[in-house]
């Protein structure tokens, strides 16, 4: 028991169980509360999150984690995640240079797209 309440929630980040009150996340808006046990927890959740969908790289995410000391989350849903973040660059690991991104195209390189509305029976459609 926590604060004379029973445990409800378990942290994603370090797998601890915790207790949090349901009724302001359903009443007001929802909050790292319902996700984590802390708030640091709920960063470094959302920088695990991140690396995994590719909208961060590992380095940024790493840095988060050793804040948190998240090696020592034994109970941790994202084990396996943690330890590939956490892993130090070798020969094998190591990431390739990122390709630089074409630039758009900007409107005076755009060519001008033909009008190919076409009625029911292949006539141009008027615009009434």
């Amino acid at each position: 028991m926590i604060d004379g309440h029973k445990p409800n929630h378990t942290c994603l980040a370090c797998g601890k169980e915790y207790w949090a009150c349901d009724s302001c996340d359903k009443k007001i808006s929802k909050t790292w509360r319902m996700a984590c046990c802390t708030e640091d927890h709920y960063k470094a959740y959302l920088a695990m999150w991140s690396y995994g969908q590719g909208q961060i790289k590992r380095e940024e995410a790493r840095e988060v984690l050793k804040a948190q000391d998240a090696l020592n989350w034994e109970k941790a849903p994202g084990r396996a995640l943690i330890e590939e973040i956490m892993a130090e660059d070798t020969a094998e690991t190591k990431e390739e240079p990122e390709q630089p991104r074409e630039e758009p195209a900007k409107a005076d390189q755009v060519q001008a797209q033909p009008n190919n509305r076409q009625g029911y029976y292949g006539k141009k459609k008027k615009h009434w």
